[in-house]
């Protein structure tokens, strides 16, 4: 999962220094040779000040220092099929002359892009990760939250191992996640494909049990 979630991340930052309206990508790394692989692949390396990692206190950290410019947030395998269509409408809120923001879903973010990255700061000790942090934006603060259309380009997000192998295949994928999923265990990738085979069939059933999203699907 490391060399998965690296992969996406690889691939998102590819495709956000080609988004207009990114001036520079920011990474935060736990792991020293992730943050190394990034930088090489042309992001700045950001740092926070505190020791103990708590997702909204680093966030608003990292909002304060940029005043009340725009940012945008990504989870690294947040946003493996993002395409230039789904980004171009989260960056297009710079564009708003009120505080908007857009994000990928309302009630579970997972990436964001705002145009005052100030109104974060007051968040911080309300969003211990970043599922909040859309509808606390639009309760708390009068920004005005926009979520991006659901799709499979706004809405997948690599958690486990079977998020990752279910996309394999795509053509929305980017080369580095392409590769390692390619390079996946013979076996996942055989349970994969019968699954598909399942859902590609007509008169066949499936019974898909627990928190699943039928935009994904």
């Amino acid at each position: 999962m490391g060399e998965v979630r690296l992969a996406a991340a690889l691939d998102l930052l590819s495709r956000l220094e080609k988004q207009e309206g990114v001036s520079q990508v920011f990474s935060l790394a736990a792991r020293p040779a992730d943050a190394e692989r990034l930088a090489h692949a042309g992001a700045s390396l950001w740092r926070a000040s505190q020791d103990a990692f708590h997702f909204g206190a680093v966030l608003a950290e990292f909002a304060a220092g940029h005043g009340r410019s725009g940012l945008a947030y990504f989870g690294g395998a947040s946003a493996p099929l993002a395409d230039t269509t789904a980004l171009a409408a989260a960056f297009a809120v710079a564009d708003e002359s009120r505080p908007t923001a857009a994000v990928n879903n309302l009630y579970s973010t997972d990436w964001f892009v705002i145009n005052d990255g100030s109104l974060l700061v007051p968040l911080a000790a309300s969003i211990p990760n970043d599922n909040p942090v859309g509808w606390r934006l639009q309760q708390e603060t009068g920004c005005t939250v926009q979520p991006l259309p659901a799709r499979a380009a706004t809405r997948a997000d690599i958690d486990t191992p079977a998020d990752a192998f279910l996309l394999s295949g795509h053509p929305d994928l980017g080369p580095f996640l392409e590769t390692v999923l390619n390079q996946g265990p013979a076996d996942m990738l055989r349970r994969t494909d019968s699954l598909r085979q399942v859902l590609r069939s007509q008169a066949r059933t499936l019974a898909v049990i627990g928190r699943s999203s039928s935009h994904v699907w």
